[in-house]
């Protein structure tokens, strides 16, 4: 009789903690991801501010996206074909209700990965977008594993901004946090001269720079920075690859997932010297002069001429 009883006390108090837990994950997430005047919007609270979103409709259940936060500073002007810089502090409010556009391209085909020729693109395209499942808990103790996805596109075209990379029906089915991010693409994020002004694979450190911004910023939203799953196709399987052999990377992601595309693709890679003469090939296209001294007079010809083109015209 006594462990009768003591079994049916055991059971009632671990129905009672559960709904203490649900009870107390429903507060949080009112407090946390809901705005305080009409829960109209969710809002993450941040060490720098308050970052709002939107919710949208999944399977019939509201999904807090959040689109088009910065995590860098604009790559343009002198920071054009340089690495990216973090973005400051903002100690502010960011609204992220709608997505950004994608990195410069130049779109000949009309394919899923490829954006068309009217998609919107800008050289200020360092944003990226987050999907938290329905009644995800930002403060509660027990955090959601991320997924960061990065898009494909033959580091020439493509974008995370693209509706086929909507992040909302893997957060409400995986119980998961969605993100995903633009990286500079073609000459503005390959440009290679082996220099502070064009270092080369600037695309590949924007996608380090992001997941950076995961690591400091996702447990805001409810995300475990400690449980980090890379994953991407084609030219973003790549990625992965490059990132996951980068020691740059090193505790920033803990899991990978390539769909296609290994950093053994030969035609990705260049060495210092057919890297040059690519860019001085396209730097003649676009109508540069080059001198015909030294390698550094070279170099500097082409980052002065480039930098004065409009993104455009490049």
């Amino acid at each position: 009789a006594r462990g009768l009883k003591f079994k049916m006390f055991t059971i009632k108090e671990f129905i009672l903690h559960i709904l203490c837990i649900s009870i107390l994950c429903e507060a949080c997430y009112g407090q946390a991801c809901n705005d305080d005047d009409d829960d109209s919007s969710p809002v993450v609270v941040t060490k720098n501010g308050k970052i709002f979103g939107k919710y949208v409709q999944v399977m019939d259940k509201n999904v807090s996206a959040f689109l088009g936060i910065p995590f860098a500073k604009p790559p343009v002007g002198d920071l054009r074909f340089k690495v990216s810089e973090p973005i400051e502090s903002w100690n502010g409010t960011i609204i992220a209700k709608e997505k950004t556009p994608g990195c410069m391209q130049y779109s000949t085909r009309e394919v899923g990965w490829v954006p068309p020729p009217t998609f919107n693109v800008s050289e200020d395209c360092l944003y990226l977008n987050v999907w938290l499942p329905p009644n995800c808990c930002c403060n509660s103790s027990f955090k959601l594993p991320v997924m960061a996805w990065i898009h494909g596109g033959g580091l020439y075209s493509g974008s995370a901004m693209l509706d086929m990379y909507d992040g909302g029906v893997m957060a409400t089915l995986g119980e998961v946090i969605v993100v995903t991010f633009n990286y500079r693409l073609s000459v503005f994020g390959f440009l290679s001269l082996d220099s502070k002004d064009a270092p080369g694979n600037q695309g590949l450190h924007d996608q380090l720079l992001a997941l950076k911004w995961i690591h400091e910023y996702i447990s805001y939203f409810g995300g475990d920075p400690d449980s980090v799953t890379l994953f991407g196709e084609s030219a973003g399987s790549l990625s992965v690859s490059l990132q996951m052999i980068s020691p740059l990377s090193k505790n920033l992601f803990h899991r990978a997932i390539m769909e296609s595309g290994s950093a053994a693709q030969p035609t990705k890679v260049f060495d210092p010297e057919e890297a040059l003469d690519t860019a001085i090939k396209f730097s003649e296209l676009v109508g540069c002069s080059i001198s015909d001294s030294d390698e550094n007079a070279i170099k500097r010809d082409i980052i002065n001429c480039l930098k004065n083109k409009s993104a455009d015209e490049l």
